[in-house]
């Protein structure tokens, strides 16, 4: 069992209900691996409150509108009603300081992002779905991030429309218009648009709005003189089914891009704030949605040649695994730091016989099970350094961090099953284990690794946790990096 995941969210007029929709996609795919989600935070929104109700997500409500900036006092507090290893935190009021305060009580942190809005950032996974999010140039302590749309969260209901979308047709004209701007009141952002949405294009179409956070008055009074059949709805719970319906969709610049994207459905994009500006610009710039105010929109209508475009572009950009590969790597870095004990011989000799990881030794040679366990048994009954036990939740050993005291110094090493490497977990694990070390042992000034010079990845887990290269070396005959950490 992996446990429990809370997630901090808000949904409100004011901020829309995005930051808590996309973190259903996130419970789903935490409830499919057998955890437990429950959602913290201020729900203003009848809709979104019963939603999280049917997903089986417990929820826990918190009092007034969501504040410009959280208290780091009040977050800790609030997510203190919830165990598990996890918090996911998807807001822009979550400040560095917040997720410093959530990191000292020992749970790891998850940041859901769209724009790098912050100076820095201090958590285990730093999450933007975004197209684009590769180029923002993130700052902080941030063990991992996971940038870009083959992480996107899509719920389960867009997930079952997904095999259907490759038979998407393209009739000359769009017929069948779908506008979904969010959540949020943007009602005085929408007079552009609304003057677009009149054009004689839309003559003898449908055009189905749902009206979300802006007022169905204000939308009959926007959209008065558009040519087309207008039909206003309050909210639509058969989303991804009116979404596969649609011609053509207009949207704002969130995460329902990605849905669209998910399903083929011709779009085109506006930015009704600044964290969607970088958004709609690659959008764009891609080819993959049309810009509502300025780009060619009543010509993409006309076109069936045009959406068959936008449609084969958008489908090549989502597979629709990007909540289950985010869990997974939530999952990975549930390893923690154990001291050996007698029962683990087993476990450590097969990650140290394991021929992946001993041809990063100094010594390549095959492991004698008898050899091994003179070694082991004589390594614990030592005792004078500390050797941990790299553990998976379930307790079986994923790989080790060994600690050696020689020639006046302490020289430490780690080694990891193969399918732990290469996920940003050693790095986590070394910062870790130097911590503690450096906390009980208040007389060694410095840690010492080893590495060959050919296990590039092991030299850049070091780096990453903190530890400088102080010169090449070898150790017989072999080509070596020493790297340094000092007690800070």
């Amino acid at each position: 069992m992996i446990g429990t995941l809370t997630i901090r969210a808000d949904a409100s007029p004011a901020i829309g209900t995005g930051h808590v929709m996309r973190m259903i996609a996130l419970c789903q795919a935490w409830q499919r691996l057998g955890g437990r989600a429950v959602l913290i935070g201020r729900l203003q929104n009848d809709f979104v409150a019963d939603r999280l109700r049917r997903e089986g997500v417990e929820t826990i409500l918190l009092d007034g509108p969501p504040p410009e900036r959280e208290s780091p006092e009040a977050l800790v507090r609030d997510v203190s009603a919830t165990d598990g290893p996890w918090i996911a935190l998807d807001g822009y009021r979550f400040d560095a300081d917040c997720q410093r305060a959530l990191a000292r009580t020992g749970r790891r942190v998850l940041v859901m992002d769209d724009y790098g809005h912050l100076p820095a950032y201090h958590c285990d996974l730093l999450l933007n779905q975004n197209i684009g999010a590769e180029e923002i140039p993130y700052q902080g302590e941030i063990a991992d991030k996971l940038l870009g749309p083959q992480h996107v969260l899509l719920r389960s209901e867009f997930l079952a429309e997904i095999p259907g979308a490759a038979a998407r047709t393209f009739p000359d004209r769009a017929k069948n218009i779908l506008v979904s701007l969010g959540g949020a009141d943007v009602s005085a952002l929408l007079g552009p648009l609304a003057d677009r949405l009149c054009d004689p294009v839309l003559e003898g179409c449908a055009l189905h709005v749902i009206a979300g956070g802006v007022p169905e008055q204000r939308w009959r009074e926007l959209l008065s003189g558009c040519p087309a059949e207008v039909v206003i709805l309050p909210t639509a719970p058969d989303m991804p089914e009116r979404m596969s319906r649609a011609d053509f969709c207009v949207t704002a610049g969130g995460s329902t891009c990605w849905e669209l994207c998910a399903l083929g459905v011709p779009f085109g994009v506006l930015s009704l704030a600044e964290n969607q500006r970088g958004n709609v610009r690659h959008l764009v710039e891609n080819g993959i949605a049309v810009d509502c105010l300025e780009g060619p929109l009543a010509a993409t209508l006309a076109s069936a040649a045009a959406r068959r475009e936008l449609h084969r572009r958008s489908m090549a950009l989502i597979d629709g695994q990007g909540a289950d590969r985010v869990v997974r790597a939530m999952a990975e870095r549930l390893l923690r730091l154990d001291h050996v004990t007698v029962d683990d011989c087993e476990g450590v000799f097969a990650v140290a016989s394991d021929p992946e990881v001993r041809r990063f030794f100094f010594s390549t040679g095959e492991v004698q099970w008898t050899d091994h366990v003179r070694w082991f048994t004589n390594r614990l009954a030592r005792g004078d350094a500390p050797f941990y036990a790299i553990r998976e939740p379930d307790g079986n050993v994923a790989g080790y961090i060994r600690f050696e005291r020689e020639k006046g110094r302490c020289v430490l090493s780690i080694a990891l099953r193969r399918t732990a490497r290469g996920k940003g977990i050693g790095s986590r694990l070394l910062r870790e284990a130097a911590a503690r070390f450096f906390a009980e042992d208040p007389e060694t000034p410095s840690l010492t690794a080893e590495v060959r010079a050919d296990n590039t990845a092991s030299v850049r887990a070091f780096e990453k946790a903190g530890f400088e290269r102080i010169g090449p070396s070898e150790h017989d005959g072999i080509p070596i990096v020493i790297l340094q950490k000092q007690r800070s």
